[in-house]
């Protein structure tokens, strides 16, 4: 009897498990534009965002409607130009760019609403735009912490320098590897 009590108690305190959360997937860069644009639009408190220029400038008109509206921004910016009005813009000049997209085989940028929603895409110009959309919260917290880490590399590297991050990973096999995207892809 005792047995049983106890296992009524431990299955009473195992609550039903959450559902699953859907992630949408979207191809064509006029559906992947529109799904970073609906996040940044409907923006209450915070967006989290990693984009490279030509993203920036489709998305910088919603993003500043975004800021009036008392929005916090947070960018990291794979290019060299950002209204001002955007706020603090951390610059990613710790790698250089094309040995990024070489390694991601993409263009890829992260938009996470109010720590609640993320859209993670490739957009651009040639070739094939894809978006993935969710608000499963540990993709939501890998998405963030992916441009959370960016915004710490650009501090540094704007603290000690490009010549030393650069030195550091080119300097080792096993972080240039990993930068360059050749543990994944082999040698070029």
């Amino acid at each position: 009897m005792r047995k049983i009590a106890r296992a009524r108690e431990s299955l009473s305190r195992i609550g039903p498990e959450r559902p699953a959360e859907a992630i949408w997937r979207v191809r064509g860069p006029e559906r992947t534009v529109g799904e970073a644009q609906t996040l940044v639009e409907q923006a209450h408190r915070a967006l989290t965002l990693s984009l490279w220029q030509e993203q920036l400038d489709i998305l910088q008109d919603a993003l500043l409607e975004a800021r009036r509206r008392g929005v916090r921004i947070r960018l990291v910016l794979f290019g060299n130009r950002a209204d001002p009005e955007l706020g603090k813009i951390y610059y990613h000049h710790f790698v250089d760019p094309r040995v990024v997209e070489g390694r991601l085989r993409a263009r890829l940028f992260v938009v996470v609403r109010d720590h609640e929603e993320v859209v993670v895409g490739n957009l651009v110009g040639e070739g094939e735009s894809w978006a993935v959309r969710t608000r499963d919260p540990a993709l939501v917290l890998v998405a963030e912490e992916y441009v959370r880490h960016d915004v710490v590399l650009a501090e540094m590297t704007l603290a000690y320098g490009v010549d030393k991050l650069t030195a550091l990973w080119t300097g080792r096999e096993d972080l240039r590897q990993m930068v360059t995207g050749e543990e994944v892809y082999g040698a070029p």
